[in-house]
């Protein structure tokens, strides 16, 4: 009898946005890259991209970049350094939480 072994592959669909704005600065300018990922949930304190639900009958989807604090069932809990505050939004507004991929993470470092 032939030994089988089995192969798992993961797929990670990574994808990169360029930053618009400075409510992140210093951490990141207006035109740098970001990296996201949406396979593992973020954790307090990693950086995040929001993926809001469109407004008012529009078709884009809202996006922003901040420091995740908390998440619950009702809330999410945000950073931002420029001006600096914190700040809640309604989770059923939210589509999607991708986490922030720094650039060591990214290149297996």
């Amino acid at each position: 009898a032939k030994a089988f072994t089995d192969i798992y592959v993961k797929i990670i669909l990574i994808f990169a946005l360029i930053v618009q704005g400075t409510s992140m600065s210093p951490w990141r300018e207006p035109g740098s890259l970001v990296y996201v990922e949406g396979s593992r949930p973020p954790r307090n304190g990693e950086y995040v991209v929001i993926e809001m639900k469109p407004r008012n009958g529009d078709t884009v989807r809202p996006t922003f970049l901040k420091r995740l604090l908390g998440v619950t069932p009702t809330k999410v809990r945000l950073l931002q350094y420029e001006p600096r505050r914190e700040f809640e939004i309604d989770r059923a507004k939210v589509v999607h939480i991708y986490r922030v991929v720094e650039p060591d993470e990214l290149l297996g470092v």
